[in-house]
């Protein structure tokens, strides 16, 4: 049975491949190694899962869980695949992707062959990550529900494997126990649960639950996992580029009747209305108005005669406008009568 599919890695390596064109020329060639790793592992993880698939997605007696990360006590655990028996015997497994060649040295080292220099590389033992991944399990089983038989609580049983390609090359040591790195298309859980005795005896029998718990104890442990949010900018140290401003304009809704538009497409090069004036300008223009109207009458008047320069006799202007109807009215020579 299927309790989680594997998770879907294709964002992360969309987000390396977005760092390395702008990443500087110094971190392009580890950001192109980080690449290559994780397209390495993707395809491992990508085999193996479709194989343990194939053989117990239909089972029964097995569930399995894929891409599981738990954090339990300050710990963090990423786990490939898990195989949960009806036996409580859980297989942890370890996927590692080695189409050159895999090497275990009699002290249990592990070495990768490199393609490109045809030499062995040191790498971290898969079987030691397996150990570190089992401890957060036992946390987490601690705050499962996990069934009874007479009162007391079962307790899985862990077992540790490392599954590599079906066309890698292992060389294996002689004095080494190295049964526990398998080809992916070699893993049998019926197999090894007979090869280790674990489907014998009584610690075998009081462990076997029904279909049903055994589904119930996989959802609870896939309930906890807790998928990770990877930096690679940070990792590599490099900032991260600005986002783009994106500035939003609300035009104003022009009530009927105004004389001012209130919103303009200023794309199309015209000027925008002016505002009208306030209460308080109107007022300030109409006093200098008022100002500039009361000087204009001052100077009039101080220019203008007064009445009584006007009517007194000296005053050549003043004869003049009261001397002109006196001659108007005066018959002149022509028209006088004669005295004989």
């Amino acid at each position: 049975m299927l309790l989680k599919a594997p998770d879907d890695k294709s964002h992360q390596l969309a987000a390396l491949e977005r760092l390395a064109k702008l990443a500087p020329f110094a971190r392009k060639r580890q950001i192109a190694e980080e690449i290559r790793i994780l397209r390495a592992g993707i395809k491992g993880e990508q085999e193996s899962a479709y194989l343990l698939d194939f053989h117990f997605k239909a089972s029964r007696n097995t569930a399995i869980i894929h891409d599981l990360r738990l954090e339990v006590n300050g710990r963090v655990a990423q786990i490939d695949h898990l195989l949960l028996h009806r036996t409580l015997n859980i297989f942890v497994l370890e996927t590692m992707h080695f189409t050159a060649g895999l090497k275990i040295t009699e002290e249990g080292e592990f070495l990768r062959r490199n393609p490109s220099t045809k030499s062995y590389e040191g790498m971290a033992s898969p079987l030691a990550q397996n150990e570190r991944h089992i401890a957060v399990l036992k946390d987490a089983f601690e705050q499962i529900d996990m069934p009874t038989h007479l009162g007391m609580r079962l307790t899985p049983v862990f077992l540790s494997y490392v599954l590599v390609s079906p066309r890698a090359r292992i060389e294996r040591p002689k004095r080494f126990d190295a049964s526990h790195v398998l080809k992916a298309d070699m893993l049998s859980v019926e197999d090894e649960l007979n090869r280790w005795g674990l489907l014998k005896g009584i610690g075998g029998i009081i462990r076997f639950v029904a279909p049903p718990t055994l589904r119930a104890v996989g959802r609870q442990l896939v309930a906890m996992h807790s998928p990770a949010t990877i930096s690679y900018a940070a990792r590599f140290g490099i900032a991260a580029p600005p986002r783009a401003r994106t500035v939003s304009t609300v035009p104003v809704t022009r009530s009927p009747g105004s004389r001012l538009r209130r919103h303009r497409d200023l794309s199309s090069g015209e000027r925008p209305a002016r505002p009208a004036a306030t209460a308080g300008a109107t007022n300030s223009r109409s006093s200098r108005a008022g100002s500039a109207s009361t000087s204009r009458a001052r100077r009039a008047t101080s220019t203008r005669p007064s009445k009584s320069a006007a009517g007194s006799p000296g005053t050549g202007s003043g004869s003049a406008r009261t001397a002109a109807p006196s001659t108007a009215n005066a018959p002149t020579a022509a028209h006088a009568p004669c005295s004989s």
